[in-house]
C-alpha cells in the first residue's frame, strides 16, 4: 500500500497520524523527548488558539447557528472553573491554566480545523488522505492482532478476560488502541458520502470490520458497547433511514446501559464505598454541593493534572487509603470523566458541558444534508465519546485531537458544498435575468 499525498495538506495529515498514536510514540521514548510529545497536545493548542484569533481579526468568518450557542455554554464551562480557581486556590495558577487547556482541547481543535481549514484546502481530499492513512492503520492492527491471538505476542498483552488476553498492540492499554480504531472507523464510514470509486467504498467496508474486530478483542466493556451502538447506528440511519433524535439516542442510551450494566453495577452499586471510581463520582457531586454555585475550579479534583499533583482534596477525602489513590499520579485517580465536570465546575459547569455535548449533536445533524453516512459518522463518534466518558477521561484525552479534527472537516465538507450549491444558483438566477432582459 503506497500513501502519497498533496504537499499542501501533508503536514495536516503528519499531524492526524501523530496524535493518533500519540501514545503508542509516549510508550517508546523517555527524558525530554518524552515530554516534548506529551506536552506536545497543548503546545499545538496555544498556537491553534492565537492563529484562531488572527483569523477571527483579520478574515470574515462563518459561524453555524448551534456553533454560537456551544461557544456561550462552553465559556460558561470554563468560567465556571476560573472563577472557582480564584475565589478557592487549591492550585497554582499553572497547575490551574494547564488544566482548563486540557478542558478545552476538544472545542480548540474542532474550531481550528473548522475556521482554518475550511478554505485553506479541499477537505474532501483532505478527508481521503485520512481514510488512506486508516486503511494503513486498519490492515497493520487486523494483521498484527491475529498474530498476537493465535501465536506468541510480539507485543505485551493486557489483562486476561473472556477466553484470552486483551489486545492492546503497540499502545501502552487497550483503550488507547480502541479509540485509534473509532477514530479511523469514524473516517472510513465519513468518506461513502464522499466518493463513488467502488474500490475506495469496499476498502472502507474491510476497514471498518477489521477495525471492529480489533476493537472487540481489546474486551474493554466501552469499546464492545460502542461497536454494538455504531451498528445499531448503521441500521437505524443508512438502512432504515430513522432521522428522529429521540429515537436514535433513547434506543442507542437504552442499548449502552444493557451491555455495561454489569459494569455499572460493580462499580456503582455494590463496590461504591471501595472502589476508587465510583467514589469519585460520589464525592465529586457532595463537592459541586459544597461549593455552589461553583466548583472547586480546574487542576483540582478527578483530572490527570490532579493526580499529579496530588490535589489537596485527595488528602481531605482520605483517598490515600484506598486501592490506587495512595500514590501521585495513579491512573486509578484521573481515569474517570463526569467526577471532573462535576467537582471542578459545579453543576452550573456541567449543565453547560451537557449543553455543549447537545450542539454538537446538533451540529453533526446538518452533516445529512451531505448524505446519511456523514451523519452516522459523526453520531458514531459522540456516540463513542459519551460511552468512554464512564470509565475514562473522555472528552479530555489527548485522542480528541484527531477526533474533532476530522468533525470540524467533515462540518466543512458539509457547508462547503452548501456555499457551491448557493453560488450556483446565484448565478443561474443572474443568467436567467440577462437573458430575459436580452430577449425583451
Amino acid at each position: 500500500m503506497v500513501l502519497r499525498f498533496h504537499k499542501k495538506r501533508i503536514w495536516i495529515c503528519v499531524l492526524f497520524v501523530f496524535f493518533l498514536v500519540q501514545n503508542a510514540i509516549l510508550d517508546y521514548t523517555s527524558g525530554v523527548i518524552e515530554r516534548i510529545v506529551g506536552y506536545s497536545d497543548e503546545i499545538v493548542e496555544c498556537l491553534l488558539i492565537m492563529l484562531i484569533i488572527l483569523r477571527i481579526a483579520t478574515h470574515k468568518v462563518k459561524i453555524l447557528k448551534y456553533e454560537y450557542f456551544l461557544i456561550i455554554f462552553f465559556a460558561v464551562f470554563v468560567a465556571m472553573g476560573l472563577i472557582s480557581n480564584f475565589v478557592q486556590p487549591l492550585q497554582s495558577l499553572f497547575l490551574s491554566l494547564s488544566d482548563m487547556l486540557v478542558c478545552c482541547r476538544f472545542v480548540v481543535f474542532y474550531f481550528a480545523a473548522r475556521l482554518l481549514l475550511f478554505d485553506y484546502c479541499d477537505n474532501e481530499q483532505l478527508l481521503l488522505d485520512f481514510n488512506k492513512i486508516a486503511h494503513f492503520f486498519a490492515v497493520l492492527c487486523f494483521v498484527l492482532t491475529i498474530h498476537d491471538l493465535f501465536f506468541a505476542p510480539w507485543f505485551e498483552t493486557g489483562d486476561f478476560r473472556y477466553f484470552a488476553y486483551s489486545t492492546k498492540l503497540f499502545f501502552s492499554q487497550p483503550s488507547f488502541l480502541a479509540v485509534a480504531c473509532v477514530i479511523c472507523m469514524i473516517v472510513n464510514i465519513a468518506s461513502y458520502d464522499i466518493t463513488d470509486d467502488k474500490v475506495i467504498r469496499r476498502r472502507n467496508t474491510i476497514s471498518i470490520f477489521m477495525l471492529s474486530f480489533v476493537m472487540i478483542m481489546t474486551f474493554r466493556s466501552k469499546a464492545i458497547a460502542a461497536v454494538v451502538c455504531i451498528l445499531f447506528l448503521y441500521i437505524l440511519l443508512v438502512r432504515l433511514n430513522v432521522q428522529s433524535k429521540t429515537v436514535l439516542f433513547g434506543g442507542g442510551t437504552i442499548l449502552a446501559l444493557i451491555i455495561g450494566w454489569d459494569q455499572l453495577s460493580y462499580y456503582y452499586a455494590t463496590n461504591s464505598e471501595t472502589v476508587l471510581r465510583a467514589r469519585l463520582h460520589i464525592d465529586a457531586i457532595q463537592l459541586a454541593g459544597e461549593n455552589f454555585p461553583l466548583g472547586t475550579g480546574f487542576a483540582t479534583f478527578g483530572s490527570s493534572i490532579a493526580a499529579e499533583n496530588f490535589s489537596p482534596l485527595y488528602t481531605n477525602l482520605g483517598y490515600q487509603d484506598l486501592h490506587g489513590g495512595d500514590s501521585v499520579g495513579s491512573n486509578f485517580l484521573s481515569d474517570t470523566f463526569w467526577p471532573t465536570v462535576i467537582a471542578q465546575t459545579g453543576f452550573i459547569g456541567t449543565i453547560a458541558f451537557l449543553a455543549v455535548i447537545i450542539c454538537f449533536v446538533y451540529i453533526a445533524f446538518t452533516a445529512k444534508r451531505k448524505g446519511s453516512y456523514m451523519l452516522w459518522a459523526l453520531l458514531s463518534l459522540l456516540v463513542y465519546e459519551v460511552i468512554s466518558s464512564t470509565s475514562e477521561p473522555a472528552f479530555f484525552n489527548p485522542s480528541v485531537v484527531s477526533m474533532f479534527m476530522v468533525f470540524g472537516i467533515c462540518i466543512n465538507i458539509v457547508h462547503n458544498n452548501e456555499d457551491e450549491i448557493a453560488a450556483y444558483k446565484i448565478a443561474e438566477r443572474k443568467r436567467l435575468c440577462k437573458n430575459k432582459e436580452m430577449s425583451s
